[in-house]
């Protein structure tokens, strides 16, 4: 790791303590922390951890968190930028080993009871999908009980969101094309006997459908190595 790795993960180390006081007093255990607008002195020292980051990790953004087991939890985000995955893959190989810290290259898969996202709110499940192969990857359609927005962006947005969520950042960037929030009733219509499962089943599903390999898995795209900062 180069002279500016050195430096970022020193600098965090000095701050994790107070950095985690404020994400405990700010955050319940198994959510994420509002970086902007959390409690206490958390805003402050979140914009400087991301400052920091941008000058050894460009393109890389935290997620700040709380375990269900009360651990407090930093994940590096590429905001699915596939060339930037192996970025953050080679800051966490030099993450420090400290008690109460996990240390996380991108966003894992996630299955939460309810999800929101673009002014909409579903309970998982309700929902189902259905997908279609194009050039290895897949274009899925998220399935609701209900009349779907009209509004194509909305659509798009949601189901793009919890997609995501259910697949984790690197899944979701390797597996999935497109996705779109349909009404099950109009999918019916439009793909007669069509089958659909669970939406909850769509990490086990695309798993074995594209396979998964062990350990770590780099991007096919050109990585962007950690900057040399003089």
């Amino acid at each position: 790791m180069n002279d500016a790795g050195v430096r970022f993960w020193s600098w965090l180390r000095e701050e994790l303590d107070p950095l985690a006081s404020a994400l405990r007093a700010g955050c319940a255990p198994g959510e994420s922390a509002s970086l902007t607008t959390g409690a206490g002195a958390l805003p402050s020292i979140a914009s400087e951890l991301a400052a920091r980051l941008s000058v050894v990790a460009p393109g890389l953004s935290p997620v700040l968190s709380v375990a269900r087991d009360g651990a407090c939890v930093l994940t590096f985000t590429a905001g699915g930028a596939a060339e930037r995955f192996d970025l953050a893959y080679d800051l966490v190989e030099y993450a420090p080993n400290l008690p109460g810290w996990e240390f996380h290259a991108l966003r894992a898969p996630n299955a939460p009871q309810r999800f929101e996202a673009a002014g909409l709110a579903f309970d998982l499940d309700t929902l189902r999908f259905y997908y279609r192969l194009a050039n290895d990857r897949a274009v899925v359609a998220v399935l609701c009980d209900q009349p779907a927005p009209a509004d194509y962006p909305t659509r798009r947005s949601f189901a793009g969101a919890i997609v995501a969520e259910l697949l984790g950042e690197e899944d979701f960037a390797r597996f999935v094309s497109d996705a779109l929030l349909l009404d099950y009733e109009t999918w019916l219509n439009a793909t007669p006997g069509g089958r659909s499962a669970p939406l909850a089943l769509i990490s086990p599903t695309f798993r074995r459908i594209f396979g998964r390999h062990g350990g770590r898995r780099r991007s096919d795209a050109q990585p962007v190595r950690l900057r040399l900062v003089s």
